[in-house]
């Protein structure tokens, strides 16, 4: 009996994900184009919108971005939207990501859309699984690349699986982390069972952009010192909520408390949580901060192009710790290393 219940909860849970997913596909704004002066385009963007099955939230839907017209072996991003939002609010960053040769792949977390509605959902599984089931979902689109791959009608190249970026945004830069080795302070308040570690070795480098500060009895700085690979921390002077994180400062400490190495932290000067109306919440009424995604774009291309083994590496890697030549730009605060 308790095995049928479940089963019509997931049931429920897909039918409302689907839902979602046509409501925010209908959404013209969400596919805001930004021209950040970057003018080394290579590619154009293709984009689908599919469903896969999982076993931990039934179906879910993802949207692949991909580069059109070549049948090269190209990179993987799996990127993870905040808490409250959608896998369409940041084609304006990771479309940039896919001219420049990725493949985007994006799920739709169970905590995506209205908070009322994402409330009452994580009260009856509990918060434990809803931040779980964003993990699973990451490592089932990991699962599944092939056939997510097979399924793309326009897309004729081949994505590249076993060294991966996990890239995110808010509460879905924290996912990223998770999946790439930092660990959650569990309430035990989920209904379904968590496995004991979340870690995907396939994942090789995380971009976290305003990864969350601490949370008492949640996150601390115990959270990400088993974060070992190579990070790369965005956040800016701006990013800072009224009633949770009140200085920007406070997203530091997944930089700070990660193992060192690999390790960058980049802060910039009058960017805040969603870039204006660029990422995340595109119906604001802030100017876009055109350059803070310029930055953001140009750096993480470098961090990754360095850190995934391809043909550009070394010049990217001799690029990215140019410190002194990133830090003479008036919108970057802090660059630096650890």
């Amino acid at each position: 009996m308790v095995k049928k219940r479940i089963n019509m909860f997931l049931v429920v849970i897909s039918f409302l994900m689907i839902l979602i997913a046509f409501v925010v596909a209908l959404n013209p704004s969400s596919f805001k184009r930004v021209d950040t002066g970057l003018n080394e385009t290579i590619f154009e963007v293709g984009f689908e919108d599919i469903f896969i099955e999982t076993v931990h939230s039934g179906i879910i839907n993802i949207q692949v971005s991909y580069p059109k017209g070549t049948s090269k072996l190209h990179p993987l991003i799996v990127f993870s939207h905040g808490s409250y939002l959608t896998n369409t609010d940041y084609y304006a960053l990771t479309n940039k990501w896919v001219e420049h040769g990725y493949v985007v792949i994006a799920p739709m977390h169970l905590d995506s859309g209205e908070t009322d509605v994402v409330d009452r959902l994580r009260k009856k599984v509990g918060s434990d699984w809803m931040s779980a089931a964003r993990v699973l979902d990451m490592q089932e689109i990991l699962n599944q690349v092939d056939r997510i791959s097979d399924s793309l009608e326009m897309f004729e190249g081949r994505i590249k699986v076993d060294r991966a970026v996990a890239a995110g945004h808010s509460f879905g830069a924290l996912s990223s982390q998770v999946i790439a080795g930092a660990s959650l302070e569990t309430q035990g308040n989920s209904i379904y069972p968590i496995p004991e570690t979340l870690k995907d070795d396939r994942i090789v480098a995380v971009v976290a952009i305003s990864p969350p500060g601490m949370v008492p009895q949640y996150l601390s700085e115990k959270t990400w010192q088993s974060l070992v690979i190579p990070q790369l921390v965005v956040t800016g002077t701006r990013d800072v909520f009224e009633y949770i994180w009140t200085d920007y400062r406070e997203h530091f400490v997944s930089y700070n408390s990660a193992q060192p190495g690999d390790n960058y932290l980049l802060v910039l000067d009058g960017m805040d949580h969603y870039l204006g109306n660029l990422i995340g919440r595109l119906n604001r009424e802030e100017a876009p901060q055109v350059q803070s995604l310029r930055d953001i774009v140009e750096q993480s291309l470098l961090f990754m192009d360095a850190h995934l083994a391809t043909e550009s590496s070394e010049t990217s890697m001799m690029q990215l710790n140019n410190f002194e030549a990133f830090l003479q730009r008036s919108s970057v605060l802090i660059y630096e290393r650890r």
